[in-house]
């Protein structure tokens, strides 16, 4: 679920990288969470009909369809779990739904970007990193029915022009590779530096996520997770230093809860080196507004220190 959130939080930056390119027209973005649900339904619908829709179009209504029957089928799973009466055909038939405009807008999104020339236009580079974030729903909801139903053959994979299976880090490396100067393609970066991360391939996770800083028309919000994870990847190595300003290029960047979030773990890791209160104020100066910040953060850590720990239960 939490990949979930974050694919569509992506997916609305994605349409945001887009519209703010004044010299760049582009067509208007899936929307992920709406409350006229009806009425949107049958736009999408209406829309879906007309035979001048260009493949970004296309896929983006499809998403926009996909996802208004999740965020229904959502609701009637919710109002089940109260013990209220609950269409159970109707729910499988949103599922049903949405699966299938999930996959018929991959397969325009491949379609789409087969017959692009490479090096990829901006424009393109929106319908590959909206193919990178729907191949990573089509893969999450294959793992899902796997775990489910061990038997199931479904992926998340595509397939690109020369026939190689592709998956959504493969794309995201089409990405970056055949649009490096793309807003997106720092996005990309990202996503192949947290999955690097992930697999404990710290080396190719750093070089990713240095390139998205590198990205010249990337977004405030993408560098500086990129940098709040080269924090990390630099402690991780030993490097307090270095992953300290990281952290402060963070928080300079990032918005107020990447702020905290940066604080938090600074003050946390300070502390657990066991250095003195004054030492720690010293180290947080450009990772909080003032002094009277870093001592409260400081003492809130360590009353959390203090507090024991709920013992598990032994067999």
């Amino acid at each position: 679920m939490h990949r979930l959130a974050w694919a569509a939080c992506l997916l609305s930056a994605s349409w945001a990288h887009a519209q703010s390119d004044a010299d760049l027209p582009m067509p208007d973005g899936a929307v992920i969470f709406v409350p006229e649900r009806g009425a949107l339904v049958a736009d999408a619908d209406a829309t879906l009909r007309r035979t001048d829709l260009t493949w970004l179009r296309r896929a983006q209504v499809l998403l926009q369809r996909a996802e208004l029957a999740e965020a229904r089928r959502f609701e009637m799973l919710d109002r089940r779990v109260r013990g209220e009466g609950v269409d159970r055909t109707e729910a499988e038939a949103l599922a049903a739904q949405a699966a299938s405009d999930f996959q018929q807008a991959s397969n325009v999104l491949r379609d789409g970007l087969r017959v692009r020339p490479r090096p990829y236009t901006r424009e393109v580079g929106v319908g590959v990193w909206t193919w990178v974030l729907l191949l990573d729903r089509l893969e999450t909801r294959a793992t899902a029915r796997r775990r489910t139903a061990p038997t199931a053959s479904a992926t998340g994979s595509a397939t690109d022009a020369e026939g190689a299976d592709l998956d959504a880090e493969a794309v995201a490396a089409l990405l970056a590779t055949e649009c490096p100067d793309c807003p997106l393609a720092a996005d990309a970066h990202v996503y192949l530096g947290d999955h690097a991360y992930a697999r404990a391939d710290l080396d190719a996770a750093r070089a990713h996520f240095d390139a998205a800083v590198s990205v010249a028309r990337s977004t405030d919000s993408i560098r500086a997770y990129a940098f709040y994870k080269l924090g990390w990847l630099a402690i991780t190595t030993g490097d307090t230093d270095a992953g300290l300003d990281a952290f402060r290029n963070a928080r300079r960047l990032g918005n107020p809860y990447l702020g905290r979030t940066v604080a938090r773990d600074a003050v946390g890791l300070l502390l657990a080196q066991s250095l003195p209160p004054e030492a720690v104020v010293e180290q947080l100066r450009g990772l909080v507004e003032d002094e009277a910040e870093a001592r409260a953060l400081i003492e809130r850590e360590a009353e959390r220190n203090r507090r024991p720990r709920v013992m598990e239960r032994q067999p």
